[in-house]
Parts: structure tokens; sequence; C-alpha cells
């Protein structure tokens, strides 16, 4: 649609051109415009599909994959009043069918401070498990050290298929 009323926002603009310099002498060379336009905005797509090719393809790896496969296991296996945090909740809610929130974001700086809040956080909210990816620098920066210096409060569930790329974990009782 988009497309449609460009070519047509070009074809009133030329239309008014030829009125006000005379239909004779720029007739063809507004319809040459018309397509050199055109073909300038099909050059443009081509280009930004091919960006979104190797964006996708560098994105949805492996990494990804096992995330997926981490969120498609927690709709199976867990309760349905189990509460997820992860990296991306709305994902995770698509292949599971199970309620969450976000785990971290991009301006979160680890601390002694910051990782109380998040234990603080996870408990007010009732999270009962994480999916604890590698594809976020901020889940490597900031959520592997809460983990691994409160290993009491959490236990990796072992899942055959993630290959380590990934990892569920329940939240226990404290």
């Amino acid at each position: 649609i988009l497309i449609y009323h460009f070519y047509w926002g070009i074809t009133i603009t030329t239309q008014y051109v030829q009125k006000k310099w005379g239909k004779s002498s720029t007739g063809r060379s507004m319809r040459i415009l018309r397509s050199l336009a055109l073909i300038i905005l099909f050059a443009i797509n081509l280009h930004g599909n091919s960006h979104n090719v190797y964006t996708k393809s560098a994105v949805y790896n492996e990494w990804y994959e096992s995330f997926l496969s981490a969120a498609q296991w927690c709709g199976s296996n867990l309760p349905d009043d189990a509460f997820l945090m992860s990296i991306k909740p709305r994902i995770v809610y698509l292949y599971s069918g199970l309620k969450g929130m976000p785990m971290v974001s991009e301006r979160d700086i680890y601390s002694i401070g910051y990782a109380e809040l998040k234990l603080k956080e996870i408990k007010e909210n009732q999270v009962t498990h994480l999916i604890v990816d590698a594809i976020s620098n901020s889940t490597k920066k900031n959520i592997y050290p809460i983990l691994n210096s409160n290993k009491e409060k959490f236990e990796a569930i072992p899942i055959a298929n993630l290959n380590d790329k990934c990892t569920v974990v329940e939240v226990l009782d404290w």
C-alpha cells in the first residue's frame, strides 16, 4: 500500500508539473522520472531484504534455538501456574503459554545492591523458574553472578536437548 501511494504521489506531482510547464515538453520525461523512482525504491527494498537475511542468520542461531526449546519444555513440563523470568518473556509466553516477566535489561549493571534487588524482585513476584540464556550479554553479566553466589536458592533442571546453551532454573523456597 505504501508503494501504491508513493507511485500516485509521484504521478500527481508530475501531472502538476506537466500542467505548469506544458504537457508536450515534459510528458515523456515525467514517465521516465516515475519509472526511475520505482526502480530506486525497488533497489532500496532489495538492500533492506538482504540486510534482514544477514541479520537473521546472525541472531537466530543454535543458542536462540536452545532458548526456544527451553520455552517449549517449560510449557510441556511445568505447572500452569508457573511464573517464568527470562530475557524475552513475550516469546516464552508464545512458546510455553506460561506467564512471566523480564529478567534483565541492557541498562542493568551488576553490583551487590543490584543482586539484592533482583533477589527481592524474584521473591516478591513469586517467580518459580528462570530461563537463563546465553544470547544476552546482560544475562551473562548480571544473572550468572547472582545464581553462582546464591546456589542454595536456585537449582538447575537438567534438560537434555538444550546442549548447555540455555538452562531452566527452579527457584527454591528461601
